[in-house]
């Protein structure tokens, strides 16, 4: 998916603004997050953006108030579900049962 630079651009200036106001530094974080240097400014300038894993890095690593609004920007950017849906859905089969459960609910409503 080709992620418009308005997208990218927003994320990283949220990214930077909370790293800043966390006390970071760029390096610190880039390497809390085992990501280089050069990357992580990239991301918070927008000229790049991350994978979800790394997302997920840099938020575990970030003291955002309301993480949930920081995952449900990254899914309406990448139109897809939020990042740490998506992990936690790979991580758990009883999950997965229990959403395709839900789906067939929902296709025999329709």
């Amino acid at each position: 998916m080709n992620v418009p630079v308005k997208s990218k651009q927003k994320l990283g200036k949220l990214l930077k603004a909370q790293r800043l106001k966390d006390k970071k530094s760029l390096r610190a974080l880039a390497a809390d997050c085992e990501m280089s240097y050069a990357t992580l400014n990239d991301i918070e300038n927008g000229n790049g953006f991350p994978t979800e894993k790394v997302f997920l890095r840099l938020i575990e690593n970030l003291n955002f108030a309301d993480k949930e609004k920081m995952y449900n920007l990254y899914a309406k950017i990448k139109e897809t579900a939020p990042p740490d849906v998506i992990d936690f859905l790979s991580k758990s089969k009883s999950a997965v049962d229990a959403v395709r459960k839900i789906m067939e609910q929902e296709k025999g409503a329709i």
